[in-house]
């Protein structure tokens, strides 16, 4: 599926994207509880998407950052380091 497709489905569905997520990670874990070690592969890839990228290979940079290292990811509001 690609981003048009999928923005076609969440605009005739009338469905916002993270209310769709949410429902989706339910249906996974209902369907596909026994491939646990599938499912777990899975979200760990989709977590670490989310923390990572906001293109298929783009850094979330801050808008006035030019550098990967100025990233934001892992930060707070303060730009401090989450543990």
């Amino acid at each position: 599926m690609d981003l048009a497709q999928f923005r076609s489905i969440l605009k005739t569905s009338g469905v916002d994207v993270w209310e769709f997520m949410e429902m989706a990670v339910t249906v996974a874990s209902l369907d596909h509880n026994g491939d646990v070690d599938n499912f777990k592969r899975r979200r760990a890839r989709i977590v670490e998407r989310l923390y990572t990228t906001t293109t298929s290979i783009a850094p979330l940079l801050c808008e006035n950052c030019d550098a990967a290292e100025k990233s934001l990811i892992g930060k707070d509001e303060n730009n401090v380091v989450l543990d």
